[in-house]
């Protein structure tokens, strides 16, 4: 009897697919354990670091952050700094080794920033573009600690090597990528920034106003300026979860791979920024991250005037009351298919 009712159900076609996607949901679960959810800073605020792991020497330091949260403000002030050469986005698609495909403008909100590829002058272009992946800007944007990519590593160790100072990389394309760093270049020190994720979410629209209220994840095909569509779609192999809803917001998507590059930052930062600080107290901030990363800073080197305007803009779009009710649906959401409890 049991057997019969067993063939019956497998000869319904909606029943089988239905099989079909648990089946592919489970397989597809995180290939290593995320552990349990880390809270988020803007809830509990104390600063928190690694214990330091000794002088480093010229091993590289490593600052990696979403997109949108003060990475190329930090950048911007190793930039200015004796005895650091200080490379922006290695893997931004355009280029910066290559005249003939990073053009000559910069991000008019990047202020006093005159260009973004001097560093990268001089690089031998014939071998970075025989290294140089198009794809590392939007596939395998999650690396495990043993994955194989020489011509990423051998792409990265050129850069490092081309300067006999003190060298820092800013990534906005690595947060899920920590470990295989970590692993690939032993020694190496990283830096992990984040801002509000309310604000970093803002932030991103800057050619067109976030999402109405109302909106869902249809509406990213028409308004999606900092590829948050390319991440989901790639991560959603190793994280399902992130396909969320269909009646879910921007937003929330937003704030769903927010909360997974926490975690991947968390744990494996050696020391963490929140934007918040480092535009109100720059050269505080900057200094505790030097020491924490086994490095001084200058006694005459001094910031950049920053403008700290942009903390709080979210409260422009919604008041805090709607930001929770979303936030707490994708806490329960990865509490229970991604997390540990």
């Amino acid at each position: 009897m049991v057997l019969a009712i067993g063939r019956r159900c497998l000869q319904d076609r909606e029943f089988r697919d239905e099989i079909r996607q648990e089946l592919d949901f489970l397989a597809r679960k995180p290939p290593v354990s995320m552990g349990t959810r880390r809270q988020s800073p803007y809830v509990i605020t104390q600063l928190d670091r690694r214990e330091q792991r000794g002088d480093l020497g010229f091993s590289p330091l490593f600052i990696s952050s979403r997109f949108r949260s003060g990475s190329t403000l930090l950048w911007s002030m190793l930039r200015t700094m004796p005895k650091w050469t200080a490379f922006y986005e290695p893997l931004n698609p355009r280029c910066w080794f290559d005249p003939a495909r990073r053009g000559d403008w910069v991000d008019s909100t990047h202020r006093r920033i005159p260009d973004y590829w001097a560093e990268y002058e001089d690089l031998d272009i014939d071998r970075m573009r025989s290294l140089w992946s198009s794809s590392w800007d939007r596939v395998d944007l999650l690396l495990q600690s043993d994955s194989y990519e020489p011509d990423l590593h051998a792409y990265l160790s050129a850069i490092i090597s081309h300067s006999d100072q003190c060298v820092c990389l800013q990534f906005n394309r690595v947060d899920f990528r920590l470990t295989w760093l970590r692993e690939s270049f032993p020694g190496s020190r990283i830096v992990h920034l984040i801002r509000n994720p309310r604000d970093q979410w803002c932030s991103t629209y800057q050619q067109t106003d976030p999402p109405n209220h109302s909106a869902n994840l249809l509406d990213l095909e028409r308004s999606d300026e900092f590829y948050l569509r390319i991440w989901a779609e790639d991560l959603q192999r190793t994280f399902p979860a992130l396909q969320l809803w269909p009646n879910a917001h921007p937003y929330q998507l937003s704030y769903a791979i927010w909360q997974l590059s926490y975690s991947y930052g968390f744990s494996n930062r050696d020391f963490e920024i929140r934007y918040e600080d480092l535009v109100q107290q720059p050269r505080s901030v900057v200094e505790s991250m030097m020491i924490a990363t086994g490095h001084q800073v200058a006694e005459q080197w001094q910031p950049p005037a920053v403008d700290d305007r942009s903390v709080g803009r979210w409260m422009r779009y919604a008041d805090d009351n709607w930001f929770c009710e979303r936030e707490q649906e994708v806490d329960e959401f990865l509490d229970r298919y991604v997390f540990e409890n």
